[in-house]
């Protein structure tokens, strides 16, 4: 999935392949090294996000950043969102993600909760 908004842009996979004994069920790539408390983050939304009970199958989820701008966290969640629900992966909530100067808001559309905030440097003087 190619996910564009004012700022951002990147592109979303998801492989799904049969899970060994020792694979983690969800395992997330970048092409970018940096920026590892973004890395997280999203990382961290997604596994709650998807529902992983008697899962036999391994979730790889890779980003590939096209334009690196301040609403890219919401760009990753949004386009993993749209690519899990094209894909008909099973998922918690749908979760959904906004960006504003100060903050990113991860929100559960149908639980109507917040699942998680970010906080850039925008609020240092």
């Amino acid at each position: 999935c190619y996910f564009s908004s004012k700022h951002s842009s990147l592109i979303c996979s998801i492989f799904i392949e049969q899970k060994g004994e020792s694979d983690d069920p969800i395992e997330v790539l970048w092409n970018i090294n940096d920026r590892f408390d973004l890395r997280e983050m999203v990382k961290n939304a997604i596994t709650c996000a998807i529902i992983k009970e008697n899962c036999t199958v391994k979730y790889t989820i890779t980003f590939h950043i096209v334009k690196d701008g301040q609403d890219i966290f919401s760009c990753a969640i949004n386009s993993f969102t749209c690519c899990a629900i094209l894909m008909g992966i099973s998922l918690k909530d749908t979760v959904i993600s906004h960006s504003d100067d100060v903050c990113n808001v991860i929100y559960m559309l149908h639980k109507q909760k917040v699942l998680g905030f970010y906080i850039e440097g925008a609020l240092q003087n």
